[in-house]
């Protein structure tokens, strides 16, 4: 259901989506010692490919105003390397922490001509884009997980956005 409004009036309709996503990704742990046995080094290389079709019945709002169908066709591959390290025992009360950094290009090999939003904006994608995102996990000697992260997408692309994100896990009993 929608509900537009307008000076107002509002208008109400009910619509359908269908949406399929098909996709796969290929990933790979690489983890190297360091000098000291308490420091691991790790590279993630990974290959994605993702389609995603989509469907929108045409419907009709209470107003009498008929909205047509939509469909698209969004295909991406993408390439992404995280680079990391992993401290171990740096402190009595404190099992790791791991800083890591990823950057991913990504290819849009099949784009619509723009994706319809909320407020008849369109946006389009750029065929080729790249993001950089950095993070923090400390994991204490009780279960209790920490992270922090910040990424910015849209590089070489003339949409940008910034990510800042932050999630504590506390385990309910004892890790034993």
């Amino acid at each position: 259901d929608i509900v537009t409004r307008s000076g107002g009036a509002s208008a109400s309709g009910r619509f359908t989506d269908d949406i399929v996503t098909i996709g796969g990704v290929l990933a790979k742990n690489y983890a190297f010692i360091g000098s000291e046995s308490t420091t691991e080094y790790f590279a993630r290389p990974s290959a994605e490919i993702t389609y995603n079709f989509a469907r929108r019945s045409a419907y009709t709002l209470s107003d009498g105003t008929f909205v047509g169908g939509q469909r698209f066709q969004h295909g991406s591959a993408s390439l992404a390397a995280t680079l990391g390290m992993t401290f171990s025992d740096i402190h009595e009360k404190i099992e790791t922490v791991q800083p890591s950094v990823n950057l991913q290009t990504t290819w849009n090999f099949e784009r619509p001509d723009a994706f319809p939003s909320t407020g008849n904006f369109k946006i389009e994608a750029p065929e080729f884009s790249s993001s950089l995102d950095a993070r923090l996990t400390m994991r204490a000697k009780g279960g209790a997980t920490g992270s922090f992260n910040v990424g910015y997408s849209g590089l070489g692309s003339d949409v940008s956005s910034w990510t800042f994100g932050a999630r504590l896990t506390v385990p309910l009993a004892g890790n034993e």
